[in-house]
This record gives C-alpha cells, sequence and structure tokens, in this order.
C-alpha cells in the first residue's frame, strides 16, 4: 500500500497492485488523450467505492458539486505520489 497525500490534504492508501490491470491502462491512455468521459471507470478501477467517495467529497464545492477539475487535479497528484513516493 502506498499512502498519499494531496496537496490540498485529501489523504489515500493505494495498492499499487491495482495499477497491474490492462484495463485500467487503457482508461488512463484513453484520458491522456483527452477523452475526460473515461475518469469515472478509471477511478473505480482503482479505488474502493468509499475512496471514491471521499473524493468526490473533498472536491465538492460550496453548492455541491463535484468539480472535474479539481477531480483531475486531485488524480494528477495522487498517480505523482504512486510513481514518486518521495513527492508525498
Amino acid at each position: 500500500m502506498s499512502q498519499i497525500v494531496t496537496k490540498s490534504g485529501f489523504e489515500i492508501d493505494i495498492d499499487k497492485a491495482v495499477l497491474d490491470d490492462m484495463e485500467l491502462f487503457e482508461c488512463i491512455v484513453d484520458v491522456d488523450k483527452g477523452k475526460a468521459d473515461r475518469i469515472p471507470e478509471m477511478l473505480n478501477r482503482m479505488m474502493t467505492p468509499d475512496q471514491k467517495r471521499a473524493l468526490y467529497d473533498h472536491c465538492r464545492d460550496e453548492n455541491g458539486r463535484v468539480r472535474m477539475t479539481k477531480v483531475e487535479t486531485e488524480v494528477e497528484e495522487i498517480f505523482d505520489g504512486l510513481r514518486d513516493p518521495e513527492k508525498k
């Protein structure tokens, strides 16, 4: 398990074994190509339902909306933390 803490303070434990998933990789490639509609599937493959809900709650604004730009930023920082554990 890798504990990741983003700059905004979101904390998550990710099992690096989930990254060894070809379907997750395909989602990541599509997201990198600008296919943002694949982000929910990517999150479902790398997080538990409780973790995803916590991420969405963390990214929720004062009007109750889960900001996509905030989710994207948090996910980028999660991947940065997985690549470089010292970057926490």
